[in-house]
Order: C-alpha cells, then sequence, then structure tokens
C-alpha cells in the first residue's frame, strides 16, 4: 500500500499518487518475477496538475527529434484515437478525456486525475491478457476525469499527424544533390 506520494515542482507541476496492490510482501523484493505473479491491483489513484511543465517540455522534446510540438500532440491524439475505434461508451469518455488533456497541454485547464477501482482483484497477467481499450477499462474500473473539453472529432488529428507525399522527401534526393554538388567542384 502507498498511501500518498506526491511531486510537487513548484510552479510547473505536480503528481500525486496511491495505490493498494495485494499479494506482495517485503520479502518479494528479492523474488520480483514471483511477486508480480502474486501480485493483484486492489486501487490506485494518479492525479497531475500542470501549470506549465508540458508547455516548456513538449517544445524542448520536439526539437530534440526534429519535429514540431503541434505535430507530436496530433500523433499522440491520432494513437488515442486509434485506441477509441469500436469502443463501448466508457471507454471512449476516458480516452476523450485524455485527448482533451493532449489538446491543451500548452494551458490545461486543470488536474487529469485517473483512477482504478477494480471491481475484483486483478493480476498482471489478466491485464497482459487484455486486448482492448474497452477490456482494460473493465477489467481495472478505470475513470478518466479532466476539466476541459476534447476540441477535434474523433480521427480528424489523425490526418493532420500523417506526413503528405510533399513533406518526406525521396530517400536519396539529399544524396543525389550532394553527389552533383561535388562533381560541379
Amino acid at each position: 500500500t502507498l498511501k500518498g506520494l506526491e511531486i510537487n515542482l513548484n510552479a510547473l507541476a505536480k503528481l500525486c499518487t496511491s495505490f493498494v496492490i495485494d499479494g506482495v510482501s517485503a520479502a518479494d523484493a528479492t523474488h520480483p518475477g514471483a511477486a508480480m505473479n502474486d501480485a493483484s491491483l486492489k486501487s490506485a489513484d494518479l492525479t497531475y496538475d500542470d501549470h506549465s511543465l508540458l508547455s516548456k517540455v513538449l517544445p524542448v522534446a520536439a526539437a530534440m527529434q526534429g519535429a514540431d510540438p503541434k505535430a507530436m500532440v496530433a500523433m499522440a491524439i491520432a494513437f488515442l484515437d486509434q485506441m477509441r475505434e469500436g469502443q463501448s461508451a466508457t471507454a471512449q469518455k476516458a480516452i476523450d478525456s485524455l485527448v482533451a488533456f493532449c489538446e491543451d497541454y500548452a494551458k490545461p485547464k486543470g488536474a487529469l486525475k485517473i483512477t482504478l477501482a477494480p471491481p475484483d482483484k486483478v493480476s498482471n497477467q489478466q491485464i497482459s491478457d487484455a486486448k482492448s481499450a474497452d477490456a482494460l477499462v473493465k477489467l481495472l474500473g478505470i475513470q478518466v476525469s479532466y476539466p476541459g473539453t476534447r476540441s477535434s472529432k474523433p480521427g480528424e488529428t489523425a490526418v493532420a499527424a500523417s506526413p503528405s507525399a510533399k513533406d518526406v522527401p525521396a530517400k536519396d534526393e539529399d544524396e543525389d544533390t550532394k553527389a552533383l554538388d561535388k562533381k560541379k567542384d
């Protein structure tokens, strides 16, 4: 049981979490594989309250990868939208809350809260066997809340996230140009 762990980066962000796991003791620290097999999740809470951290970190991370922050957000939303297709209203609502938070990364409208309240004990194997977002939501009793509202329609960012042909240079285009320039010299 972890009653509460709080990481507070003054004026940037605060992360708070707590969880209860059954079937694990201090003696299991020497046998983590067995502990994972015997452990079962009873409950968990995670709250992330961003004040400006993501608006500072995401542009830096994007620049390090040679990408645009908006393109990275669009890719994350496209990934979430793929998980959303064909799922129950409950799973879609959870995913839409995550999408809204992604859309608001530069200035979040409040804290993102994720609660896990499984109706029964859940083992690591059951989580591994879950094949869809819907299965995970039901298995773990996932609830996601965020004060913001999704502004995009599901699937519309997938088109924005995929590069067009003009954005992707031909594989050898740059190499051929360099070779021609060398011959001219």
